[in-house]
């Protein structure tokens, strides 16, 4: 995210729901849903950000990066995770 910094511990700039989604505690959908509720619910001053740097820019962008190391994988097994001989 621009004009941010994860290792900032007096000012965090994410939300720390990474393990979460990755480890299926907490499904995409879902906090895709309760973004939208909270977002509806917020009051109309409120600053609201616009993909990609919002809640909802993320997900898509998670997503997208797991479709396209399925992708890879699909096509060249193991080559994700590699940096030598991988055409990605």
């Amino acid at each position: 995210k621009p004009k941010t910094s994860c290792t900032e511990p007096s000012n965090p700039s994410t939300t720390a729901l990474s393990p979460y989604l990755s480890l299926g505690c907490l499904s995409p959908r879902t906090a895709w849903h309760a973004v939208s509720e909270a977002t509806k619910k917020a009051h109309s001053k409120t600053n609201r950000s616009k993909p990609p740097v919002s809640l909802h820019g993320q997900l898509l962008w998670r997503d997208f990066n797991n479709l396209m190391a399925h992708s890879a994988n699909a096509q060249y097994p193991g080559s994700w995770g590699r940096m030598k001989d991988n055409p990605y």
